[in-house]
């Protein structure tokens, strides 16, 4: 399959090889520059067509005036034939070995409601073979998981029935030229139902204002034809969406819409014909161009309150240091906006904003975000670099080859993004009732329409029921919790709280107890000199002799006890025959005599278990005891743990020593200190215990955190970790915990406030409909505003992470 380009262009008479719409972003074959597509579709039936020898198409396409009206691609049920190609599957197909599924993505056009995400997320039940199906609202794609032997093409069919007409994506370019596409329709479409509306208005209140006779007969002739656009061109969102769901048996909002739009037209020329001019087609214009208004505003608040992606949140808004060619000079940009091919300086201590290669320099870098290890890397020009590493070193300069969501992190922080589409319990409870709010909504809709039918006439009846099916959209239902859940999890990522799913932050919340691997959240991690004794005097210093070994270890003790002797100026020996095993310390030969650093066995006098031995031809010369120091804020951030309702323990495989030492040091009773556990004491004691967070390392403690109601990662690599754990801390102690506590606490608090909101809006709405104080138009109107509330009172609610993100912010 021939390589994908694709650039931004600003030609403006440039027009794709295969639609002829505008080419917005620019998507090429590799080595063919003669032909532009506007998105990855295009160019694949492009490519589809020209290897089936029928490029006559578009020599039919030129010469055929029916194949002259230009537009994005009109999928009906035979061209989605394309789709079951080998070269389509390549390009747009993902396959998962261990479950025998395949994976495709579509843009949809016409997605506005929780309706729309009840229908399409039911499609496993519509059609055999398909498993899974995941509508992601904010950017109207939907992920369809089906078996291998099912057609892509009957998928597709699936969904355009549905009235939604597909449209694979392959890359980010697509996405963006599909809603680009869109929004011009819907946009088009409200311009038509305004500039008619405002005319038909013209005409109606010079009917209203005493018109009589020939002429206002004549009037009402031109609104019943200056309605038509909105009836047979605007309104369609609304038929298709009705049909669609008519066909299906679901209930729909806009069925009755379209009920109201039907009778209230045929009503009105039926009047006309029989010499009556006060019609309803100036309300039916109004109303129509009012709800599709409403709907365009309502989906661009909800795009951007919902817009989750978690590479984004996570990378924030990092300066980069970019080289202008024009200048000379390296210029600070929001790291967002680097490029593949631009040349960048990364000082010490800052983060590499993007993937690439040094070109410049030498460094040494912290990879322990994606590789787990935290022994600093020595970097050369030619050095491969990666985003979210740390410059340790020197000021380097780096040239980009992968920026953002392609970086390698990136990838990773993408694939945590697709898990979150598994929806959480509270997500399914709320869409369940939502969708049963609906059904009730229809209830109470004919008990209206037959009591106001009874106790006063037809008009009044359907005006008042058209009233109570407007006002009551369930809307800001279906968004309150969405909105709160993507909101948090954004701004978390944005403080370094990388969350798996959902669910995590209610999970968090119901949580009743923390159990704690003291090494990096309690404690610094980092072991320090508490004591040292020399048995036997030799002709060298025992301390010259441990920091020449231990300067070769990869162990954070031999790290530790390096960087503390090297600090008093000890002398560096000549080591040969070096060996370091894992778990019997280090070994090697100084002045011909053989070496041993290990941990001491036996009994050792008054010194800590955790205390290591210098052995010399085996015989103990000298004996260490080394400590781990609690974190200066733990005790009061344990205390404030407590006051957030969650009881704190130690979960450790140290000493008991050591463990009651750090846990009366920050306040742990003794009865929730636990020493000496292997990971399966961890894993057993955790299954007795209900609703508790582990919180420990990534690796080391991965059956602990899998076993956990919520596992929390403080080291390790971010990938590995997240296989095991719900939460990653890209920042370790206790700070990031009690802001993850806080978080899900005031989280579920908005939620329900948000669903308080929502809920007294639609029964004051209904109320006042169903009394007659509400007219089909003012409905319209006072639709999105419970949605709007409802995100707005997120966005507010939310302003208070703002200050644990300014402390603890990644700035990538």
């Amino acid at each position: 399959m021939e390589d994908l380009k694709h650039t931004h262009t600003s030609k403006t008479a440039l027009q794709c090889s295969h639609c002829g719409e505008k080419v917005v972003t620019e998507f090429k074959n590799h080595d063919d520059e003669e032909h532009v597509f506007c998105c990855t579709g295009c160019r694949a039936v492009f490519n589809i067509l020209a290897s089936k020898g029928l490029e006559e198409y578009y020599d039919m396409k030129e010469k055929g005036p029916i194949f002259k009206a230009r537009g994005p691609i009109k999928e009906n049920k035979e061209n989605f034939r394309y789709m079951d190609s080998s070269e389509f599957e390549e390009e747009f197909v993902q396959y998962n070995s261990e479950t025998g599924t395949k994976t495709v993505r579509f843009y949809l056009e016409g997605i506005h409601c929780l309706a729309c995400l009840w229908l399409l997320e039911k499609l496993p039940e519509f059609k055999k073979g398909i498993t899974q199906s995941r509508l992601e609202m904010s950017d109207s794609v939907l992920s369809v998981t089906m078996e291998k032997n099912v057609f892509i093409s009957d998928v597709a069919k699936e969904i355009a029935d549905l009235g939604y007409p597909p449209h694979p994506l392959a890359s980010k370019g697509d996405l963006e030229s599909f809603e680009i596409k869109e929004n011009r329709k819907d946009l088009s479409r409200i311009g038509v139902a305004a500039f008619c509306s405002m005319n038909i208005m013209l005409y109606a209140v010079s009917i209203y204002g005493g018109a009589e006779g020939a002429l206002a007969h004549q009037f009402a002739w031109v609104t019943v034809v200056l309605s038509l656009p909105v009836l047979f061109y605007s309104a369609i969102p609304f038929y298709k969406s009705a049909w669609s769901t008519l066909k299906k048996g679901t209930p729909s909002i806009d069925q009755p819409v379209v009920l109201a739009i039907l009778v209230g037209s045929l009503s009105g020329v039926i009047d006309i014909w029989n010499g009556k001019v006060d019609t309803y087609f100036d309300s039916l214009s109004v109303l129509v161009f009012l709800l599709l208004f409403s709907r365009y505003i309502l989906k661009k608040a909800q795009k951007k309150g919902l817009d989750s992606s978690l590479a984004g949140s996570f990378f924030g808004n990092g300066l980069a240091h970019r080289f202008n060619s024009d200048t000379g000079q390296f210029e600070d940009i929001y790291s967002r906006f680097l490029k593949v091919g631009d040349n960048i300086k990364v000082m010490p201590g800052e983060i590499f904003p993007a993937d690439g290669d040094i070109t410049k320099g030498q460094t040494s870098a912290d990879l322990s975000l994606l590789s787990g290890e935290s022994t600093p890397i020595n970097m050369f020009p030619g050095t491969p670099v990666f985003n979210g590493t740390v410059n340790l070193g020197n000021p380097v300069e780096v040239r980009v080859s992968y920026v953002g969501q392609d970086s390698r992190l990136g990838q990773i922080l993408e694939k945590i993004q697709q898990d979150r589409s598994e929806k959480s319990p509270l997500l399914s409870t709320v869409d369940r009732l939502a969708h049963q709010f609906i059904v009730a909504i229809f209830i109470i809709s004919a008990f209206v329409l037959g009591i106001n039918w009874y106790l006063y006439d037809g008009a009044i009846a359907i005006t008042r029921t058209l009233s109570l099916v407007i006002v009551t959209c369930p809307c800001a239902l279906a968004l309150a919790t969405p909105l709160a859940l993507s909101r948090s999890l954004n701004l978390a990522a944005k403080a370094g709280i990388i969350i798996k799913t959902f669910d995590v932050l209610e999970r968090v919340a119901r949580s009743k107890s923390i159990l704690f691997d003291k090494t990096g959240t309690i404690t610094y991690g980092t072991l320090s000199i508490d004591g040292w004794k020399d048995l036997h005097q030799g002709e060298l210093s025992s301390k010259d002799i441990i920091y020449s070994l231990e300067k070769f270890s990869n162990h954070p003790i031999g790290k530790s006890l390096t960087q503390q002797l090297g600090d008093e100026g000890v002398n560096e020996l000549p080591v040969s025959d070096f060996i370091e095993r894992s778990g019997l310390g280090v070994s090697g030969t100084i002045n011909g005599i053989s070496y041993q650093i290990k941990k001491i066995e036996g009994k050792t006098g008054s010194y800590p278990t955790n205390t290591i031995g210098l052995y010399g031809d085996e015989k103990l010369l000298t004996i260490v005891s080394l400590k781990d120091t609690p974190r200066h804020n733990a005790k009061r951030l344990i205390q404030k743990l407590k006051d957030l309702g969650k009881a704190a323990f130690i979960l450790s495989g140290d000493s008991k020593q050591n463990v009651a030492r750090i846990g009366s040091a920050v306040g742990i009773e003794t009865e929730k200190q636990f020493s000496e556990f292997s990971p399966e004491d961890k894993h057993e004691l955790i299954s007795q215990m209900p609703d508790v967070m582990m919180v420990g390392d990534g690796a080391n403690d991965a059956m602990a955190l899998q076993k956990a109601n919520v596992g929390v990662a403080v080291s390790g690599s971010v990938e590995v970790s997240l296989r095991a754990a719900d939460v990653y801390l890209t920042t370790p102690g206790l700070e990031p915990l009690t802001n993850l506590v806080e978080l899900s606490n005031q989280t579920l608090k908005l939620i329900k406030r948000n669903l308080v909101i929502s809920v007294v809006y639609n029964l004051l709405g209904a109320t006042l409909a169903a009394l007659g104080y509400i007219t089909p138009l003012s409905a319209a109107i006072l639709m999105p505003i419970s949605s709007f509330t409802v995100l707005f009172t997120t966005l507010y609610g939310t302003k208070w992470l703002r200050h644990f993100v300014r402390q603890s912010e990644v700035t990538l």
